[in-house]
């Protein structure tokens, strides 16, 4: 049954309709390696009733009246089964690899929720023949819904305007026919709604990030504590013109950002809050021209527990003009680093597609 989709046009109730008894549909977690008592009940239901059935065409047959008192009965049985399979429920992951599973600290911040969380997951119909991965998408959501039953899970069609209203992106893939070709646009979204409040996953198009994203932004809605990632530029390049994708980047996973200027680094690191170092990190990129003074206002930030990502590199290259490679003088920081125990080695990484 779960092909007649792809032939007719049902409405969204017919189609939910049949997505709920489809055998192909709850046969997937078990082909998962996910061994879940709810499709066991589904299984085992639809055994009896095949039965029931049988049973009934076997009495019409014979012109035998089949007994009330056991047909009320079995349809109280039915209803009683069905509706406590979807509360008391376990599921057991069998995949040595874990690709289909959450993680515990996913699982911890599922068990914190106290309200319905809604997850749905817009997609376009065609989005599974450009993006084959996106497959894994919703069986990946299922779990957080599987997880909490507080969490629900619902996947629906993409409408373009609407989504880009909330924020979402599309992707532009060209699309080959006989007689032409067009370019079509591409959604793959997830809205997450709890306690009247949401949050986008704008555009995804790989499972591999699916949790991060989903989880991170599940832990900013129902936590209080709003996490900050402050951005600083030690290299003399700009946001606007050397790093314009990083900003809208980390916008899109959720991240709150905020720029610290150079000439305002020390006092910012020396004035910091232990809220503000425990809900935020700070994302350095490069050092070369970071003084000695902001250099240990940075070490002592890190030592009182400030989360530090730095990118860097005792050597710098000449971008606008030579490509060049020099050591960089005086760089306060790389000490620092190497007495932390990181090492550079005098070697050039190489990528061939740059």
């Amino acid at each position: 049954i779960h092909i007649l989709p792809g032939f007719f046009s049902f409405s969204d109730f017919i189609n939910k309709l049949i997505q709920k008894i489809s055998f192909i549909e709850h046969f997937s977690p078990f082909a998962r390696g996910i061994i879940d008592s709810r499709e066991i009940c589904f299984f085992v239901l639809s055994f009896f009733s095949m039965i029931l059935l049988s049973t009934a065409f076997q009495y019409r047959s014979s012109e035998k009246k089949i007994p009330v008192p056991a047909l009320f009965f079995f349809c109280i049985f039915f209803i009683f089964s069905f509706l406590w399979s979807s509360r008391v429920y376990f599921h057991v992951y069998m995949s040595s690899s874990n690709k289909y599973s959450l993680t515990s600290s996913t699982t911890r911040l599922l068990k914190k929720i106290t309200s319905p969380l809604k997850i749905t997951y817009y997609k376009s119909p065609e989005i599974y023949d450009f993006y084959p991965s996106c497959r894994d998408i919703p069986l990946l959501l299922k779990e957080y819904a599987l997880t909490q039953k507080n969490v629900f899970f619902t996947e629906e069609k993409a409408d373009g305007k609407k989504l880009e209203a909330m924020g979402a992106f599309s992707s532009q893939v060209k699309k080959e026919g006989d007689s032409k070709i067009e370019y079509v646009s591409l959604y793959s979204a997830v809205l997450i709604q709890y306690r009247g409040e949401n949050s986008l996953v704008p555009l995804i198009l790989s499972s591999e990030t699916v949790e991060f994203d989903v989880t991170m932004r599940i832990s900013l809605l129902i936590s209080s504590n709003q996490k900050k990632v402050y951005v600083v530029l030690g290299n003399g390049f700009s946001l606007e013109n050397d790093y314009s994708l990083l900003l809208p980047w980390l916008k899109s996973r959720g991240i709150q950002t905020e720029v610290i200027e150079l000439n305002i680094l020390q006092d910012f690191l020396d004035g910091l809050s232990p809220q503000e170092i425990s809900n935020s990190v700070l994302f350095l990129l490069g050092s070369s021209l970071l003084t000695e003074d902001q250099c240990s206002s940075i070490k002592s930030a890190v030592e009182k527990g400030f989360p530090l990502f730095v990118l860097t590199s005792p050597y710098s290259v000449d971008l606008y003009s030579t490509w060049n490679v020099s050591k960089t003088e005086n760089d306060s920081l790389i000490p620092i680093l190497e007495d932390y125990g990181f090492v550079f080695e005098k070697a050039l990484a190489e990528d061939i597609s740059s």
